[in-house]
């Protein structure tokens, strides 16, 4: 934070990351009132409906938020103005909030390949700078290491090695590597 504000993108990541919470909270009262025996079984498939499209609101709502933190951070990291440390972060938690949509699941691969793209365009213009004198070399070097990176990611997942290479442990994201890629 800057002269005491916090940054917009800092505040969109607290946004999801409350969302998450909520997303877990509201599936882990679900599974306990249903282990307690407090759902009425006449009523335990209306209320989980009921349930399932609340929690299904919240991760789309967690999903558009972490578009915007996404192109936030990358205005940021191509102005100058943030690490690109935390483009590379925006953009998995996108993907695992990509990951957690029952029905956006596929979009996982485009995710990646954004963010080879993102880190490619990053790498090329820290090289110029770096080259230019307005860049620390270290700088440069971070911003390649993370488009190798990404380069892994996305083959590893098209070869269907996902998504345990970047640290997801989702029950949905564990379905996708059932169906083919």
């Amino acid at each position: 934070a800057e002269n005491g504000m916090a940054k917009a993108s800092d505040v969109l990541l607290a946004k999801a990351a409350r969302l998450k919470a909520k997303v877990e909270l509201d599936e882990a009262k679900i599974e306990l009132d249903a282990a307690e025996g407090k759902a009425d079984p006449d009523g335990t498939a209306e209320m989980r409906k009921t349930n399932d499209a609340a929690i299904e609101n919240l991760l789309e709502e967690r999903y558009d938020t972490l578009i915007d933190v996404a192109e936030l951070i990358q205005s940021e990291v191509i102005n100058g103005f943030g690490p690109v440390e935390g483009m590379s972060r925006a953009n998995e938690l996108l993907l695992e909030a990509t990951l957690d949509l029952p029905d956006r699941a596929e979009g996982g691969i485009a995710i990646l390949e954004r963010i080879l793209a993102d880190n490619t365009n990053v790498e090329k213009q820290f090289h110029a700078a770096w080259k230019a004198n307005n860049l620390y070399e270290k700088d440069f070097l971070v911003a390649k290491a993370a488009r190798f990176k990404a380069a892994i990611n996305l083959h590893r997942a098209k070869k269907g090695e996902w998504p345990e290479h970047i640290g997801l442990t989702n029950s949905r994201a564990a379905v996708i590597e059932e169906e083919p890629i």
